[in-house]
């Protein structure tokens, strides 16, 4: 069979139903269905050959049934039973709002999606065609005749769509062999299950309580909010502080403390979509649902108003889980001093649950990692797959590059449905997860596709006790939807399912047996979490499937060979070194008592030598309160001492590297390729700007060119190697030494060079420290070229050393001398960092 003709009867009818699903799940709540000029043809480019369709017998057969002209072949093609599946597909009408269609097609989380499209649908041979799908998408959303897909056909801008067939036959080939090894995976869950079946012991299910009926207890919801200091981005845009709601339900009746589970929602719903949490409450747990304010359904609905330019914004993979962690602060205060909290919650028993996005959220705080080599190898722009969850899981990439630990040792046990996993955590990142673990999948889920997100990643799992309960078929709502909830009606059967009012009640209950053993300690309850047991819950439409163990060599071997390649990682990820074999620094540091920290004389406001020839600066405050915080940290009776130590542009990282300091504290950007050196999490964030006379602020124009103009660098820094790539007919004048950018700002001042490109803040800072007149001087352009993310430099074989200097970043006492340093700088920040992180 030719390869044109295995095209047409595999893909054509799947392809269309793939993009049609690619539309609802990155623009959820847009459509709601209800109950005909551009392009005149279509080619099908496959060189030397193409081949044609006329629109208008496209059109005919979707407005009228009647297969006409050259659309005969291709009704052949695409096979009598599959006919009526792609007439409705093309001629679907949806109710939209123009306005808000256009946000969306051209928010930073649809550009990827667009790229990608316009590789396929080309306007001419090898132009690629995203502005102008992007075009016919707004015009037949503005169309009276109501959006259809045949409608954004009518309407793309050029005579022909060019289509891409080399693409589409990697699609094609792509298709059969995801769903042919989706069913080969299910098949091996489901003789596994029977296995583990045959070797449990036999239990008389009809004695057991029906945890999927409500539990015993009546519940009283009380709302509580904190005010967080943290930054976070909200309904208004980034903030510097925030509310952070929660409604505690709380069992009646409570004779004697009890676990708390934190119950954290999927991305655009909230905390009053309580029903799994009021289930899990009733058989005698408290119950959180926190409000993560940058992914909720207020959130989202802010979005539709136009109220903020971001679905998603990258820092929500960081901010959910510091949710719970500040929830858990500040709760684990309450039952220290508040009698009420104290007689109700046992905090040495903490549960997390999640739902989707909430399902990566729980992990994280079990213990996953953000994989940001993965993220790097798999979200290239060239990219073109049929896993929907990637163009979420990829707007990561824009964090900045740090070993971010959201795993919270209070955190005793976790469930995730339907999680986002494959390129966020990768196998590194899952792998350390190390409390009991449940995971809920659909085996027909299209939003996050079983075998990347949930079956895989349930492989790469090290927890001693996992379990995997598939549901046959289920979807990404076959766990938490209901039939009655707003909006179901208008979504399509393929995304959403049939079966949920089936799987919901059987999710509930799982989950409440699930922290029934592990938070509560009922080994009685085992019995819950068996093969067999599950199995007995299967009914008409839903199959059951669960089981404690699956290995790559059971798929293989069932699938005849090595699984499909797009679903493993392609490439080892290099780990950081093992820690030293001799003595760690906390070791060394409590023996000694001393911190030996390295510093900058020359870089305000971080280090510098004042007027009054006192070294100073953030570092120097930041530094003697981290020695006072070790000392009682490491719990010794002698006061660490910290030795300060001269670092500069040129020996900072080799200091770190050779272990004479324990770290340096300066303007470091993180970076992920300095030999021995790692770095903190960002404390910082500023890129690189032009300082220039105001008066010639219309003369200099840095987004262009900077061609005739004499312009200052820092030799052997960041900006040189920037300047060198973005501007090369540019001959920059180079300042050297501990006086570099002291030196350059008064050749601003003094008319000898034109613009001296620096980091922002440092450039700001020594504008200050020169009290210079500020209103004459102009940082450009408003919005840094770069984005440089400060953290403190460590040698990168000591993950405890990191991880103490990391919660001190994050303490109290560190906010505080951030705050005495950056106080007037926090404007510019906010700036940097909303800029730099919602790109």
């Amino acid at each position: 069979m030719n390869k044109l003709v295995q095209l047409a009867r595999v893909s054509l009818v799947s392809l269309l139903s793939s993009s049609l699903v690619l539309s609802c799940g990155i623009l959820p709540s847009l459509f709601k269905p209800k109950a005909a000029l551009g392009a005149e043809q279509i080619t099908f480019s496959y060189p030397p050959i193409s081949v044609y369709m006329s629109v208008q017998n496209l059109e005919t057969f979707v407005n009228e049934g009647r297969i006409t002209g050259d659309f005969g072949v291709y009704a052949q093609l695409i096979g009598k039973n599959r006919l009526g599946d792609f007439r409705k597909i093309l001629g679907q009408r949806f109710d939209v709002n123009p306005e808000i269609v256009s946000r969306a097609i051209n928010m930073p989380l649809a550009d990827p999606l667009f790229e990608r499209l316009g590789q396929l649908l080309q306007t001419e041979a090898n132009i690629n065609g995203s502005e102008a799908l992007r075009l016919a998408i707004m015009t037949a959303a503005s169309d009276p005749e109501g959006f259809t897909l045949l409608n954004v056909i009518r309407k793309f801008p050029a005579e022909s769509i060019q289509v891409d067939a080399n693409l589409i036959f990697e699609l094609a080939e792509e298709l059969p062999i995801l769903l042919g090894y989706r069913e080969v995976a299910t098949q091996v869950i489901i003789k596994e299950a029977q296995t583990e079946a045959a070797s449990e012991p036999k239990v008389d299910f009809s004695q057991l309580t029906d945890l999927r009926e409500p539990g015993p207890y009546k519940l009283t919801k009380k709302e509580v909010s904190f005010q967080i200091r943290n930054i976070r981005q909200t309904e208004t845009g980034l903030a510097g502080s925030y509310q952070l709601d929660v409604d505690f339900l709380i069992p009646e009746g409570l004779t004697e403390p009890v676990p708390l589970i934190i119950s954290s929602h999927g991305f655009g719903s909230y905390k009053g979509h309580d029903s799994l949490a009021r289930h899990i409450a009733s058989y005698g747990f408290i119950v959180a649902t926190p409000e993560h304010i940058g992914s909720s359904l207020g959130y989202r609905d802010a979005f539709i108003r136009g109220e903020v330019d971001l679905l998603l914004s990258p820092i929500e993979y960081i901010s959910r889980p510091l949710d719970i962690i500040y929830l858990l602060d500040e709760v684990e205060k309450l039952v220290k001093t508040d009698p009420f909290w104290k007689k109700l919650i046992d905090f040495d028993q903490i549960g997390a649950i999640g739902n989707s996005f909430g399902g990566t959220t729980a992990l994280a705080l079990g213990g996953a990692e953000i994989n940001y080599n993965r993220l790097r190898q798999q979200c290239t722009p060239d990219l073109f797959t049929l896993n929907v969850s990637l163009l979420l899981q990829c707007r990561a990439v824009y964090l900045p590059q740090n070993n971010y630990d959201l795993r919270d040792p209070r955190i005793k046990a976790i469930v995730a449905a339907h999680p986002l996993t494959s390129a966020l955590y990768g196998p590194e990142g899952m792998s350390k997860v190390e409390v009991p673990t449940l995971m809920v999948a659909g085996a027909n889920d299209i939003v996050t596709p079983v075998i990347q997100e949930q079956i895989h990643p349930f492989l790469w799992l090290n927890s001693p006790e996992k379990y995997l309960s598939l549901l046959n078929p289920g979807t990404h709502f076959s766990s938490t939807l209901r039939s009655d909830t707003k909006g179901v009606a208008g979504v399509p059967k393929f995304i959403i399912g049939t079966n949920f009012d089936l799987g919901r009640p059987y999710f509930f209950g799982l989950s409440t047996a699930f922290f029934n053993v592990y938070l509560k300690q009922r080994q009685q309850d085992l019995p819950y979490l068996s093969s067999a047991y599950n199995k007995s819950l299967s009914q008409d439409g839903l199959d059951i499937n669960f089981i404690q163990s699956l290995s790559l060599s059971q798929l293989e071997a069932a699938y005849g060979g090595p699984a499909p390649a797009p679903l493993l990682p392609k490439s080892p990820i290099v780990e950081l070194p093992p820690p030293p074999t001799g003595e760690t620094i906390l070791e060394e540091i409590k023996r000694t008592g001393v911190l030996k920290a390295a510093m900058r004389r020359d870089a305000v406001p971080f280090g510098y030598i004042d007027e009054k020839q006192n070294w100073t600066g953030y570092c120097s405050d930041f530094l003697n309160d981290f020695a006072n915080h070790l000392t009682e940290k490491l719990d010794t009776s002698v006061k660490v001492q910290l030795v300060r130590f001269p670092s500069n542009i040129d020996n900072r990282f080799q200091l770190v590297r050779n272990q004479t300091v324990h770290l340096e504290c300066g303007p470091n950007t993180i970076s992920n390729n300095i030999p021995g050196v790692t770095f903190s999490q960002p404390f910082f964030v500023t890129g690189t700007q032009f300082l220039i006379q105001t008066k010639n602020e219309a003369q200099i124009q840095p987004n262009t060119s900077l061609n005739g103009l004499k312009t200052g660098v820092v030799r052997n820094s960041s900006n040189e190697q920037f300047i060198r790539q973005q501007y090369p007919q540019t001959k920059p004048i180079y300042f050297r030494g501990e006086n570099a950018i002291s030196d350059a700002v008064k050749a601003v001042t003094n008319n000898q060079i034109d613009t001296f490109a620096n980091d922002g803040i440092l450039t700001l800072g020594e504008l200050f420290r020169q009290k210079v007149p500020i209103e004459d001087y102009t940082l450009v352009p408003e919005k840094p070229l770069t984005c440089d993310f400060y953290g403190l430099a460590l040698p990168n074989n000591d993950t405890r050393w990191r991880r103490m200097v990391n919660s001190f970043i994050d303490s109290q006492q560190a906010e505080q001398v951030w705050e005495g340093w950056f106080t007037f700088a926090f404007p510019y920040v906010l700036l940097n960092l909303d800029y730099c992180v919602n790109r």
